[in-house]
């Protein structure tokens, strides 16, 4: 096998370890939306006694969530760098001239990985903020709704 060949396989191998994210980043993003919206549902059945709880555990939930997702797309993103030289070095006209390796593709995940910076690691967050920003944003707004109310009931109930 010659070196074009053996590159070309490693190259699709990691293409598929990158791609491969992507069916469990939807898995994640599922539980989150099931949890978080279960647990608002539970908070206002006629059984949930403590609303306030229920809803800031759901909320807390699906932060945890979103801030799992962020962390599992950085994993993925990391992969790009060393993707993008190898395929550069394979152009769609199939004429290629040089194969070879940009390097060992965990060393360059581990280099992409280690130099993100906290602007990255926001814009990760903003990138992966569907759905976990819309069901946290309900949370929070529907806590606050609550505690207003309760509020509210306390002080009809003293007057």
């Amino acid at each position: 096998m010659d070196g074009c060949t053996l590159l070309w396989h490693q190259f699709d191998l990691v293409f598929r370890t990158y791609e491969g994210f992507n069916a469990q980043l939807l898995t994640l993003r599922g539980w989150s939306v099931t949890v978080g919206l279960a647990g608002m549902i539970a908070a206002y059945s006629r059984t949930g006694r403590d609303r306030s709880a229920t809803l800031l555990l759901a909320t807390a939930a699906v932060l945890g969530f979103w801030a799992f997702d962020t962390l599992w797309k950085s994993y993925q993103d990391a992969y790009l760098p060393w993707l993008d030289q190898v395929g550069a070095l394979f152009p769609e006209d199939g004429r290629h001239t040089a194969c070879t390796s940009p390097g060992d593709p965990i060393a360059g995940w581990r280099n992409a990985h280690d130099a993100l910076e906290v602007s990255d690691w926001l814009g990760l967050a903003a990138r992966t903020s569907l759905p976990h920003g819309v069901i946290a944003l309900c949370g929070a707004i529907a806590l606050l709704a609550e505690r207003r109310r309760a509020r509210r009931l306390r002080q009809e109930m003293q007057t």
